[in-house]
């Protein structure tokens, strides 16, 4: 039994003709018991669209059954001017469960015009068994394969859609639907150091190519650097293991980059001599007088960088106090030594010689 939303309540013409197409189905299963075993994929698609031919009969839908599948969502659409458009996603699985994966989250190949979908789900394992839900509410997840695409579970009682916040037909409507999963997935789901790997087209562009740190041009190295303290201020903190995790998962995620010797870049051993208006300050980590170094490109990136890029690491920023914000984060990071060291100034006469 089809428990529907409150979505589908006007749409019983089409919930009608699933229940339909499912009893032809369970029918010739009973017939043909050893058939459904080899069917898969594009085989099980023709069953469903023969299936639906059948159930269409003496209804608006009769004459209006069409298959597009191959490189369009959903494989099977009919079009009634009275009705509006619908389409039925067809899934099978060999395995003896009721989850796959889905189509991509963008939908780019939607076929224009529809709006409500099934799904129609084949387990093809002893027992075969068929099941027909709405599209959306069986889409429990995300994984990232070449691209986000929805996990199907067609026994799920919590959805993406659900954990998000966000309803299916107001998050495909965005121009960028994965953002807010992306949020979610840094909010809820990932551990401190960890980052989701997959850049969407909305983040600045990441070569395919994986490569090492130690290969990149000075200049390039730098500018990571500077870019990097901006979004993990955390990096001065006395205790900055998360922070190493969080830049090198940064690193692999936005920019390909492996670093094997990271902790080096920031954090090597000694103190330095570093002085702020002329006054001496002695024995402080070395990793502040590469602040002082960073400083001007950092604040120029801080500046320049995109609000909602910015948020993803901070949370919510005010739009006129970046500068104080990211100050702020760095004394704060810092502990004892913004007690010995004057940072504000310090990096206030980098900005402003």
């Amino acid at each position: 039994m089809i428990i529907l939303n409150n979505l589908w309540s006007s749409h019983g013409e089409f919930v009608a003709l699933n229940n339909e197409i499912l009893n032809y189905l369970e029918s010739d299963l009973e017939k043909n018991p050893g058939y459904y075993p080899e069917r898969g994929g594009i085989k099980f698609e023709e069953d469903v669209l023969a299936a639906a031919v059948m159930a269409a009969k003496n209804t608006a839908f009769e004459g209006r059954i069409e298959q597009v599948s191959g490189q369009k969502f959903p494989d099977i659409v009919a079009k009634v001017e009275a009705l509006g458009g619908y389409g039925i996603e067809v899934k099978t699985t060999g395995k003896n469960h009721w989850t796959s994966t889905g189509s991509s989250i963008f939908e780019g190949t939607r076929v224009e015009g529809i709006g409500r979908i099934s799904m129609m789900f084949a387990k093809l394992a002893d027992p075969v068994e068929f099941r027909w839900r709405p599209y959306e509410e069986c889409l429990s997840n995300v994984a990232i394969t070449h691209s986000p695409r929805y996990l199907i579970d067609m026994n799920a009682t919590e959805t993406i859609f659900d954990r998000i916040g966000i309803p299916y037909d107001e998050l495909r409507m965005l121009e960028n639907p994965f953002r807010p999963i992306k949020e979610h997935f840094r909010r809820k789901v990932l551990q401190p150091g960890q980052d989701v790997w997959w850049a969407d087209p909305a983040d600045e562009a990441s070569s395919l190519v994986i490569r090492h740190f130690s290969d990149l041009p000075k200049g390039e190295k730098d500018a990571l650097e500077a870019q990097s303290i901006v979004f993990f201020p955390n990096v001065f903190s006395d205790d900055n293991k998360l922070a190493m995790k969080q830049i090198s998962a940064w690193l692999a995620s936005r920019h390909g980059l492996l670093n094997h010797s990271l902790r080096d870049r920031y954090s090597s051993g000694g103190r330095e001599l570093i002085s702020v208006h002329g006054k001496s300050y002695d024995q402080i980590p070395k990793i502040f007088k590469r602040l002082q170094s960073w400083t001007k490109a950092s604040y120029e990136f801080l500046m320049s960088v995109d609000q909602e890029y910015l948020e993803e690491y901070w949370g919510k920023v005010s739009g006129d106090d970046r500068l104080e914000q990211w100050l702020a984060l760095v004394i704060q990071s810092a502990g004892d030594y913004s007690k010995k060291l004057p940072l504000e100034a310090m990096i206030r006469e980098q900005i402003d010689p």
